[in-house]
C-alpha cells in the first residue's frame, strides 16, 4: 500500500516551499510588500500548526474567523457600491475592486468547505 501524506503535512510542505521561494526572490519586491507576503505565509504556517495541534476546537475557531472575514467582504462590497452609486468611483475602479472582492470571497468560501 502506498503511504500518502496527511493534509497537515501537505499544507506544511506547500507553505514552506512558498516561504522559501519568497525569501529567495525578495530582492525583486519592495520591502513592505515582501514583509506583508512573508507575514501572510507565516500566519498560514502558524494556523496550520495550530489546527493540527489543537484539533477540532481550533478548526471551529478558524471557521468562525473565516465567516467573519467573508462577512467583511460583503461589507466592503456594499461600501464600494455605495461610493459608485454616489458617483465617487468610476467604472474601471469599481470593476477592478469588485474582481478583487470576488476572488477573496471565493477563497474564503473554499476554505470553509468541509
Amino acid at each position: 500500500a502506498r503511504h500518502t501524506m496527511s493534509e497537515h503535512a501537505v499544507r506544511a510542505h506547500t507553505f514552506g516551499a512558498s516561504l522559501a521561494a519568497l525569501e529567495r526572490r525578495g530582492s525583486d519586491l519592495e520591502r513592505a510588500a515582501l514583509d506583508r507576503l512573508l507575514a501572510e505565509y507565516r500566519n498560514r504556517v502558524t494556523a496550520n500548526e495550530g489546527a493540527h495541534l489543537r484539533g477540532a476546537a481550533r478548526a471551529d475557531a478558524r471557521a468562525r474567523m473565516l465567516r467573519v472575514e467573508l462577512e467583511l467582504v460583503g461589507v466592503s462590497r456594499q461600501a464600494l457600491l455605495d461610493l459608485h452609486r454616489d458617483g465617487k468611483v468610476d467604472d474601471a475602479v469599481l470593476h477592478r475592486i469588485e474582481s478583487e472582492l470576488d476572488f477573496e470571497e471565493l477563497r474564503l468560501q473554499r476554505l470553509l468547505e468541509p
